[in-house]
């Protein structure tokens, strides 16, 4: 997360440990690639270098190339899912801040009120409250009815992909 930015440099909230290696880059939505070194660290926030001068204008206002969507990432974890029907167990296999798909032999009909939580004991997802809005065979989409904060939604990445990074 960008937290304070200046043609020489850029102050960054990381979640995960600082990246090391001769080469780190800095990709923005906007298809912006910027070469950056750190120089200062405080907690989860990181002070980087530009290894060039930036144009501020640019960096700020440049529009993405494509409709922004809410990030998405393949992960695959398993769930229970809790509902006034019954309980199930499934894989959820895609995930955002928004909403999940999984895939579950127990049926649910659209918009069913769902209860779904990480069964891996060494994640701390919680219980999260979701509506089912589509279903192909076992498959479904779901929508939180709240949403994960950027943080917890990171956090949970960096736990189901690398946990190493975690500090």
């Amino acid at each position: 997360m960008v937290r304070d930015v200046s043609e020489t440099g850029v102050r960054l909230r990381l979640f995960h440990a600082t990246p090391t290696g001769t080469l780190i880059e800095l990709h923005m939505p906007s298809g912006g690639i910027y070469e950056i070194s750190p120089v200062r660290e405080a907690g989860n926030e990181v002070g980087f270098e530009f290894k060039n001068r930036i144009d501020l204008a640019d960096f700020l206002l440049a529009t993405p190339s494509v409709a922004k969507r809410g990030l998405r990432l393949g992960l695959a974890f398993p769930v229970q899912i809790n509902s006034l029907s019954g309980p199930g167990e499934g894989i959820v296999d895609n995930l955002s801040q928004q909403g999940a798909r999984f895939f579950c032999e127990t049926p649910f009909a659209l918009d069913q009120a769902l209860r779904v939580q990480c069964l891996e004991e060494e994640i701390r997802f919680g219980e999260v409250r979701a509506k089912v809005r589509w279903r192909r065979d076992s498959e479904y989409g779901i929508v939180f009815e709240d949403t994960l904060s950027l943080d917890q939604f990171a956090e949970l990445a960096a736990k189901l992909q690398c946990p190493d990074l975690l500090r």
